[in-house]
């Protein structure tokens, strides 16, 4: 099965994937934690949803 995601989405699984990884004791995240690290600025550019709605409407 073939997914087309967009960017906002893509960014939002990454983010999860990796925290998933790095932070396994923090699970489950809470949304700010999602916004937070899909905002994050190290490392990777800024998202464009800067209250971390894009992407979740589809997802629902």
């Amino acid at each position: 099965m073939k997914y087309e995601l967009t960017a906002t989405e893509a960014r939002v699984i990454g983010c999860l994937l990796e925290k998933q990884v790095t932070t396994p004791e923090q699970y489950p995240l809470s949304v700010h934690g999602v916004v937070t690290a899909c905002n994050q600025k190290t490392n990777r550019e800024t998202g464009d949803e800067p209250d971390g709605t894009g992407g979740t409407g589809t997802a629902r």
